[in-house]
Formats: structure tokens, sequence, C-alpha cells
């Protein structure tokens, strides 16, 4: 799960810090609604201190956490970079959305003395952040992909095992010994280097794994092995490169089919991150009468963007185009506040989709701000379905 930078600074979120010395200590905040910097409420929960004496409950210690990252920001993080072994960033959501640290620049010191590497996980790591990653904390960055039904990680960089320190950018590591991984199309032919498919195990899987569901094995059966017989359906599109690297690049029900070119979201929306102005990004199909589904973008703008709008999305649209491709046929974009996102970072793309093609659409409970879709669905009224879109 993304720990990300900004949940050290906003209370409603939730951050682990742990020291690599003893006392081993984590710092964490209760995820809950409507608190401010001054820390958390009573009603809300409070920080705690968790310490091998055993527990203590400290509201005032994020009011202390919070002052100390907005007024020394150099001295808040380089101590946080000395005393932790391995830190994520998100450096795209804080510097787009957070206003304690406008400037990302200035949040992270360089070369912290025992940083040694840094892990990412949830959201696929776009090139962007992961280049920024590299030059602020000069270690390396190293990407991996697991499922909460494998309890493990299904491909990784492993040290331990000789694996490369500096991979290619993009890609989520090569699959850990117990995983037989694929990447097949819808006929089970597997597919050659760098061509999108899906992504699927060979069983059996490795210790940890889920065997069943709760009490219904039939569905078990059913949602992983009916598909593809004789494969773990991962129900994840991407690819490998000539090396075998894998590449994570959306869900399976997140590609795109445009006129029978299969695209995926993640690719578009590296490429419109590309954008300066681009804080975040979410693709997702919109219905077409002519070629049945064209990729749609919700931009959320970094703050202080002084272009207009029409002039942003002509940009973009040149950046897709030179870039994926015309076949991609991306021209819409839609700006948002914000998108929603779970607690761990992910962005709920079919919830998306449903609700631009105006279909019910389900908010799950682990959305940190429900209020995002009412957002998006008067931006989509307004600028889709008003027009005829």
């Amino acid at each position: 799960m993304h720990f990300q930078i900004k949940h050290l600074l906003r209370p409603n979120l939730r951050v682990a810090v742990t020291r690599t010395e003893t006392p081993r200590r984590t710092v964490c905040a209760a995820p809950q609604r409507g608190v401010g910097p001054a820390g958390p409420r009573a009603s809300a929960g409070a920080v705690t201190l968790r310490t091998r004496r055993g527990y203590a409950r400290d509201a005032a210690a994020y009011g202390r956490a919070f002052a100390s990252a907005r007024d020394q920001p150099e001295t808040f993080w380089g101590e946080a970079a000395r005393d932790v072994d391995w830190f994520e960033p998100w450096r795209r959501a804080l510097h787009a959305q957070d206003p304690v640290f406008p400037d990302c620049d200035h949040c992270v010191p360089r070369c912290p003395c025992r940083l040694r590497s840094l892990f990412l996980a949830g959201e696929r790591c776009d090139v962007e952040t992961l280049e920024w990653a590299k030059s602020s904390f000069g270690v390396p960055v190293l990407d991996h992909w697991w499922q909460t039904e494998t309890g493990s990680a299904i491909t990784s960089s492993c040290i331990g095992l000789g694996n490369s320190l500096t991979p290619p950018a993009g890609q989520a590591g090569k699959p850990v010994p117990g995983y037989d991984v694929k990447v097949v199309d819808d006929d089970m032919r597997e597919v050659r280097p760098r061509t999108l498919g899906n992504i699927v195990v060979r069983p059996p899987l490795p210790p940890g794994a889920a065997l069943s569901l709760w009490q219904n094995p039939d569905l078990y059966k059913e949602l992983y092995f009916t598909k593809f017989p004789g494969y773990y359906d991962t129900m994840d599109a991407g690819f490998v490169d000539e090396e075998g690297f894998l590449y994570i690049m959306s869900r399976s029900d997140d590609v795109i089919n445009v006129a029978g070119h299969r695209l995926s979201a993640g690719a578009l929306e590296e490429s419109v991150l590309q954008h300066p102005a681009i804080g975040d990004c979410a693709v997702v199909g919109l219905e077409d009468a002519l070629k049945g589904v064209v990729p749609l973008a919700l931009c959320v703008l970094k703050n202080g963007v002084q272009k207009t709008e029409q002039d942003i999305t002509k940009e973009v649209v040149k950046l897709v185009r030179d870039t994926v491709g015309p076949v991609a046929a991306f021209r819409k974009v839609l700006f948002v506040r914000a998108l929603p996102k779970t607690r761990s970072g992910k962005i709920p793309r079919s919830a998306l989709a449903n609700l631009v093609n105006g279909k019910p659409y389900k908010i799950t409970p682990t959305i940190e701000d429900p209020e995002v879709f009412k957002d998006i669905e008067r931006h989509a009224e307004k600028a889709l379905r008003n027009r005829g879109d």
C-alpha cells in the first residue's frame, strides 16, 4: 500500500514510519474526516506511538510533526531520512494537492545517509515520479507487484537473489521464485514481448496464496480459473520485455478497445502526465457511436497553472498522439477538482467509466472522499452529455 508523504501531513489519512534502531516506533493516525492540522479530535482518534514498552496515545504529537514539516521541511525530512530505512513518496499527489509543500523539490533531502533502497507498492509508479524519487533520494527505486489473493509479491526485484538495482523504468520486477507468470491473449496464446495481454499464473500457487473464498469455493473457481483454464487469472493486463521484466499497465477491465485496438489505461495516463500542468490523471473508456469506445482523460491541474483549459487540452492531445500514436483516437479531456482514491491510493476506474457514461456506479467503503464522485458527475454532465458527446 502507498505510504504517501502527504499522509504524514494530513491526519485523516494513514502513515507508518518505522525506525530500524531500538526502540522500534510506529506513528499512525486513524482515517477520519474533518480533522485539522492541530491534531485529531478526541472523537476522531489520536496518534498512537507504539514502542517496546507498550502503547501510548498522544494527540499533540501530530500537531508537532505537522508544524515541523510545515516550518522546517529540510530538518523534518532530513531526520526522517536518517532514521528510516525505507520511505515511499507520492510526489504527484503531494505536488498537486498539498498546500503545505507547493514545491516537491524542497520536500525531501538529497542523499539521505542511511537510506539504501526504496520499494514502491499500490498504484503503478509513473516514470516522472520514478525519476524524481531516484534523483531526490539517490538510491535504487524498485517497484513490485502482488495481490491480496496471493499474499506476497508475484514479481519483484529480489536484491538478495542478485536482481538488478537499475531495472528499466515502469517495470514491476521479474517473477519471484514460486510463480510461473505468463502473458497471453484472449485465446490463451502467449504473446510476443512488449505486446499487451492478460497476465496469468500457472498453478500451483506458492504457499500463502488464497486457497478459496470464504464459504464459497465455487465462486473462487469461477472468478480465478474459468476464463483461462489451467491458469490463475490475475485480472491484470500488461506485457513482458525481452529481458523478462513484467510491466503492469492496468486491470484487464480497464483496457480500452478503440476500434479493435487494445490500449492500456496506464500507458495513456503516463503520456498525459508528461504535461507539466497535469498533477493527476485517470483514463477511462467513453462510449462512442463510431469507434465503440474512445479514451477520456480525467485530469487534475497543479496549483498555480496559468494556461487555459482549452490550451492545455490541445497540448495534451498532441502529446498523446506523439507518444502513443493516432491509433489512440485521443481527443477528450475533462478537468476535475480531484480523483476518487482508496486509502491505499488506488483509483476506481471501472466506477469512473460507468459515471462518465451515465451508468449506475458503486462507491466502495474504502474511498477517502466520496464527494469527489458528485463533483466529477457535475463536470461530466456539463461537459459531455450536454454537448451530446
